[in-house]
């Protein structure tokens, strides 16, 4: 933001030099006219409406200059929410797999992201699996996660915003183990919301592994799509 508002400030003073100098000159050029007599008049321009145009102009430019930045600001350090639909992979190659009785999950992921200046981001989320038996997935497992996550969001000229974030989650004690125990997760995400053209409204799509081993939990992927909205 410092960078942006020095190289503005910048353009700000080369511009008030030039406009000073453009009606400066102005004020010295000499038009030539033939009169009646068909002799060469000079006339010196009239400067005062030139100088006063000259400076509205400049006021002007500014204020959009930094309107500009306003807006751009405004787009960066902004809230948003988002809502999305994912699958959690349960990976087979530890112990406590069997015991988990499940393979694929499918929940629902809640959650509120603050984006700042320098793209950089916080989020945090809750995630949680639904519909016990819905014909075509089956949850015997119970998952619910509390996660917060920070990450980096890469700039591009389009309505484009791809992202990665590193995170931790709490889990909770699975219900298909017996005197089971919570557990936490360190995270890494991916993923890119597509924000649509001239509306707050974004869809999102992102892929997350946690990194979990222990006789409660293993570690899993979730991969969801989703719809983000900025407040």
């Amino acid at each position: 933001m410092e960078t942006k508002l020095g190289g503005t400030y910048i353009l700000f003073l080369f511009s008030l030099a030039t406009g000073v100098l453009f009606a400066q000159e102005k004020n010295n050029v000499h038009e030539y006219v033939i009169n009646n007599k068909g002799a060469k008049t000079s006339i010196v321009s009239e400067s005062i409406d030139e100088r006063v145009f000259t400076k509205d102009a400049i006021i002007v430019e500014t204020v959009n200059r930094f309107s500009f930045i306003s807006e751009d600001k405004q787009k960066v350090n902004s809230w948003a929410l988002h809502l999305n639909l994912g699958a959690i992979r349960l990976f087979k190659n530890q112990p406590t797999y069997s015991n988990l009785q499940d393979n694929i999950n499918v929940g629902l992921d809640v959650g509120i992201t603050r984006t700042f200046t320098n793209n950089f981001f916080l989020s945090s989320s809750f995630t949680f699996s639904i519909i016990k038996d819905a014909g075509l997935w089956e949850n015997p497992l119970t998952y619910y996660s509390a996660n917060l996550t920070a990450g980096y969001k890469f700039e591009t000229n389009g309505l484009t915003e791809p992202y990665l974030s590193i995170g931790t989650s709490f889990i909770g004690a699975p219900n298909t183990i017996d005197n089971s125990s919570s557990s936490f997760s360190f995270n890494l995400t991916a993923g890119c919301i597509f924000w649509l053209r001239d509306s707050n409204y974004g869809i999102t799509m992102d892929a997350t592994y946690k990194s979990v081993s222990n006789e409660n939990m293993v570690s899993h992927s979730r991969i969801s799509v989703g719809v983000a909205y900025k407040i």
